[in-house]
């Protein structure tokens, strides 16, 4: 399986962008959980100019708040407009979103649809797995290891910006990107084989070029990532000695095959961020209880008044949590690009 391998050291300037650009998304959400559609529509159409590197993600929010203001003929515009610039979105997406419903129903739709699956198709194509790598400044000891796992649809430099703390305190840090298609620049892990398949071949690049702590390797993610680590660690496809997710996105029935009680048994443990409002708490909350009753060592922290995303303060909890999975223990074990995984 091909794999792009690349070596990122932080940017600061990249990093400034990203926390500007997550403020302004919180801004927006909520001025459209209010329904102030008008102020979040004024709000999207400034970013546009001050964030190009998000017009996909922009444009598409554009649409939708014109199509809650009842300006269909504006939204499909804003569509034409768009797809004439070279932007496009997964037809799932398009058909998905309820903010779009009275856009569905005009014949130009459709047209738009078939434009942004012959996109995706051809976006689909050139695809690749990649993996960028952040190493901790220099230590005499072997670092441990945090392997995080983006969300659906995500840029994987937004999500950097929240695990980048571990490397302030001395972890690798290294986050595989899917190969799965979801919107212009987005990736996902809707095929779980094909994503187990990819994450092990990121954590075989890792002990092949990298030197790191064996005793001390987290799984983490968000959201489909999150869900992704955390059976990543259940079922041992990676060595590991716990998972950290954030608001975990269990498919249906997931939670039922996931091998608890076993990993449970190897010393497993678990630590797990959700919101109050997150669309997937029953099945987190599932996931917690049946976790308990099988033996497998887990933390549940809900944080109030949030829905599916990171908590505030986001920094102090992840040391928190990996402080609560990692052992101490006095002695390591090094992995180092002269060894071979076993496979």
């Amino acid at each position: 399986m091909a794999m792009h391998l690349s070596i990122f050291k932080p940017d600061a300037a990249v990093l400034e962008r990203c926390k500007a650009f997550q403020g302004f998304q919180k801004r927006l959400f909520a001025l459209y959980a209010q329904k102030r559609y008008q102020e979040a529509l004024v709000l999207s159409e400034e970013a546009a100019q001050r964030f190009p590197e998000y017009a996909d993600r922009l444009f598409f929010w554009i649409v939708c708040l014109q199509s809650r203001l009842g300006r269909v003929d504006q939204a499909i515009q804003t569509l034409r407009e768009a797809l004439q610039q070279g932007h496009w979105w997964s037809t799932r997406r398009l058909l998905g979103d309820p903010d779009l419903k009275p856009l569905r129903e005009r014949p130009e739709f459709q047209d738009i649809l078939a434009a942004c699956e012959h996109r995706y198709e051809k976006a689909q194509r050139s695809a690749a797995p990649a993996l960028i790598i952040v190493e901790p400044k220099t230590s005499r000891k072997p670092p441990p290891l945090l392997l995080a796992l983006h969300g659906a649809g995500s840029m994987i430099m937004e999500e950097a910006v929240y695990w980048l703390p571990a490397v302030e305190a001395g972890w690798l840090l290294a986050l595989p990107q899917s190969s799965q298609v979801f919107d212009a620049g987005t990736f996902a892990w809707k095929d779980s084989e094909k994503a187990e398949r990819e994450v092990r071949v990121a954590y075989e690049h890792i002990c092949d070029t990298l030197v790191f702590d064996t005793n001390r390797v987290i799984l983490a993610g968000f959201s489909q990532g999150g869900a992704l680590a955390i059976s990543l660690a259940l079922k041992g496809k990676i060595p590991t000695v716990g998972f950290l997710a954030v608001a975990p996105a269990f498919r249906e029935d997931e939670v039922s095959r996931l091998p608890m009680r076993t990993a449970g048994k190897q010393g497993i443990r678990g630590y797990v961020f959700t919101g109050e409002k997150d669309f997937g708490l029953p099945r987190i909350k599932e996931f917690y209880r049946k976790a308990l009753a099988e033996g497998l060592e887990c933390k549940l922290i809900v944080e109030p008044g949030l829905g599916h995303g990171f908590p505030e303060e986001f920094a102090e909890k992840l040391m928190e949590g990996l402080t609560f999975l990692t052992p101490q223990a006095p002695e390591s074990t090094a992995r180092s690009h002269d060894e071979i995984m076993e496979p």
